[in-house]
């Protein structure tokens, strides 16, 4: 059937790629594994949804069928359309990675909320894509945001962000996220992450150490493959120096003495196992624990059965 300006199917799936009118191109179904089945607050679905409702909004904006709304400027990012973002520095952490700089307008700031994540979007052959990603800047910092983005060789999103330059105007919007904190709740908290999954970690850990009041004591195990690929390393020692802050590095696929050691770093090596986890979650003695969790999907599935076993409630385990 037919409705507006576009062909609209009984099943979605069978939506054209590209409006027949407009051209716009269609955005690309999540592949059938994309969701990691654990009922997140915003799956994969949820926003490719939202992705195909502004498709078919863009198109009957380009039709004239639909009259275009003034912008909101009360907020410098907007939780349904996409606005555009003027990419102002990358700057290469480790290979593969770098953090990406984006102006706001002068004196304005994102303001996000603990651990939110927002969405970029892109095209790649002829595919529109999207992809989520926490910002690293402090919401604090004004004209300006900072994602960190690690590319890989076969991504889309990664092959559409290899052609940025300087200069480029590109699309965001958000915040998304269901996370929430309140100070002294008397937990013990544990952050395991792996990789680039320490994005929400550092925002989880700088809002507690900006209230003087907190005393949540809170301890980070974050794994990578050797030392030269521990992600914001400079950061991240830079709030091990607060005393109720702990952060231990490990390592997978390194030994003792193959990297430096004059930075007084926690280092430990190898795999983390239900052993190792078991004797972090004893280390709490007695506390509520609270524990939170973010990397690869297996890697995270491999975390909270560890923690199960361990005795952490699930209810008590938290994923980004």
């Amino acid at each position: 059937m037919v409705q507006g300006n576009y062909s609209v199917m009984a099943s979605e799936t069978m939506d054209p790629d590209v409006c027949e009118q407009c051209q716009s191109i269609r955005p690309a179904t999540p592949p059938i594994d994309s969701c990691c089945g654990s009922g997140c607050a915003v799956c994969v679905y949820d926003i490719h949804d939202q992705e195909i409702q502004l498709w078919k909004k863009t198109c009957k904006r380009k039709h004239g069928a639909e009259e275009i709304q003034i912008e909101d400027n009360t907020t410098v990012m907007d939780l349904m359309d996409y606005r555009y973002y003027t990419l102002q520095s990358i700057v290469p952490v480790c290979a593969n990675t770098a953090v990406y700089r984006f102006m706001l307008p002068p004196g304005r700031k994102l303001d996000l909320s603990i651990a939110k994540h927002i969405i970029l979007r892109g095209i790649h052959n002829g595919k529109v894509i999207t992809r989520q990603y926490t910002p690293i800047s402090s919401p604090h910092d004004a004209g300006f945001f900072e994602v960190l983005i690690k590319l890989y060789p076969g991504g889309d999103m990664s092959q559409y962000i290899k052609q940025w330059k300087i200069g480029d105007e590109v699309e965001w919007r958000g915040p998304f996220g269901s996370f929430t904190y309140q100070p002294n709740e008397g937990h013990y908290m544990i952050a395991i992450a792996a990789g680039t999954g320490i994005t929400p970690i550092i925002q989880v850990m700088r809002h507690i150490i900006e209230n003087e009041e907190d005393e949540t004591v809170f301890r980070l195990l974050y794994t990578c493959r050797n030392y030269d690929e521990i992600l914001l390393r400079e950061t991240l020692n830079e709030l091990a120096l607060y005393w109720n802050i702990t952060i231990i590095f490990n390592l997978t696929q390194s030994l003792a003495g193959s990297h430096p050691t004059e930075y007084g770093e926690i280092i430990q090596y190898g795999r983390f196992t239900q052993k190792r986890l078991s004797k972090e979650v004893a280390a709490s003695m007695g506390r509520p624990v609270r524990v939170l969790v973010c990397g690869t999907r297996s890697f995270e599935n491999d975390m909270i059965t560890f923690l199960k076993e361990s005795g952490v409630q699930a209810n008590s385990i938290e994923k980004f």
